[in-house]
């Protein structure tokens, strides 16, 4: 697995929900989205797939797109980074 960050400063995510300043995206070996947890510019979580919890749960901003795993080299953020913030909004 790994883990980015993409922000506002790469693309709108605005024009995908409102106030989503950055988003956490965990990626398969296989270039797919597996989670993403998603943060407004007060640094709230505003979007989280896959959810019950939160609007548009089900949806994820990323989940039907495939990165290409050849130029991923670094995660932006360790799995233990993401799964931190994860588990202690979610669970």
């Amino acid at each position: 697995m790994n883990y980015f960050i993409i922000d506002s400063d790469f693309l709108d995510l605005d024009s995908f929900q409102k106030g989503l300043q950055k988003i956490f995206v965990e990626i398969d070996d296989k270039g797919r989205v597996n989670r993403e947890i998603g943060f407004d510019f007060d640094n709230q979580i505003i979007h989280v797939y896959p959810s019950k919890k939160y609007s548009y749960g089900k949806y994820g901003i990323f989940d039907l797109c495939t990165f290409d795993a050849s130029f991923i080299k670094d995660s932006q953020l360790s799995k233990e980074e993401f799964n931190k913030i994860w588990d202690a909004n979610l669970n």
